[in-house]
């Protein structure tokens, strides 16, 4: 988990709220916040194998009071640099709603180091 407060929100496994699969990841927040403070759930990896291919982050979200979600996926080179984003900031996901299928697609360029992925929420609620 990381975000600007990442205390203020709790990350587990969940038994008992999923789509399929017998158990989901939950993130949501914990203490009275604002839009201003977030957390992630988030994981990296190599992005060797996937140099000069296109990658599509898909999965299935629910959320309850949610202020607001995204999904993200980023590509980074050798040196820490940004050079593939995409965070839903546009087609966000606010307030209740069903399990719902998201997607993002990116290009890994040739100088692709790492490719980063998660789960944001924005202020109150949980997803």
């Amino acid at each position: 988990m990381s975000g600007n407060h990442p205390e203020y929100y709790e990350m587990k496994v969940d038994t008992k709220t999923f789509r399929s699969g017998g158990k989901s990841g939950l993130l949501k927040a914990i203490a009275n916040v604002t839009e201003k403070e977030f957390a992630t759930m988030m994981q990296s990896f190599q992005a060797k194998k996937y140099k000069r291919k296109r990658i599509k982050l898909s999965g299935y979200l629910k959320t309850e009071n949610a202020t607001k979600c995204i999904v993200w996926m980023q590509i980074d080179n050798q040196d820490g640099d940004i050079i593939q984003f995409d965070n839903m900031n546009q087609r966000s996901i606010k307030g209740s709603t069903e399990w719902n299928q998201y997607s993002i697609v990116l290009d890994v360029p040739k100088e692709s180091s790492f490719i980063h992925f998660g789960v944001l929420l924005r202020g109150r609620g949980k997803v």
